[in-house]
């Protein structure tokens, strides 16, 4: 009895070693597949972004170098640009979870109206870039 007693006990712990040996083939082939699949996620998530950041200049039509090389240099635009977006926050303080979203375009255009960077697609943009006007920044020859 004790014979058979120990072949079951030895046949247990084969048993439960092949499960623990089984478990961790099943947990490295789960983190190599995780693995994998976050770096493809992470390449086609920068892609994607890149995507919609370049759809977004275009549509949009900003110049960013020039909006750079001017927000950096003219301290009164900054400060134009930072009151009139506090104006509209103010405006809008009481109802800001519902406030309607043409109203707060129409709003943000109407402060920007005053501000001569090349935002948005205007008549005279669409020339500039075109070649049907010369840039404001070219020199006459």
């Amino acid at each position: 009895m004790t014979v058979l007693a120990h072949r079951t006990q030895a046949r247990i712990q084969s048993t439960e070693s092949g499960i623990n040996l089984l478990r961790q083939e099943m947990q490295n082939s789960f983190n190599s597949s995780m693995e994998r699949a976050s770096g493809v996620y992470k390449r086609n998530a920068k892609g994607v972004a890149l995507l919609i950041g370049i759809t977004m200049a275009v549509a949009a039509n900003a110049d960013a170098f020039h909006m750079i090389s001017r927000l950096s240099t003219d301290s009164a635009l900054r400060n134009t640009i930072v009151n009139n977006a506090g104006q509209i926050v103010v405006q809008n303080k009481e109802n800001l979870k519902y406030v309607d979203i043409g109203t707060l375009r129409s709003q943000t255009e109407e402060a920007l109206s005053d501000i001569s960077l090349p935002i948005g697609w205007t008549e005279a943009n669409i020339k500039q870039q075109i070649g049907l006007l010369p840039s404001p920044n070219a020199n006459p020859m």
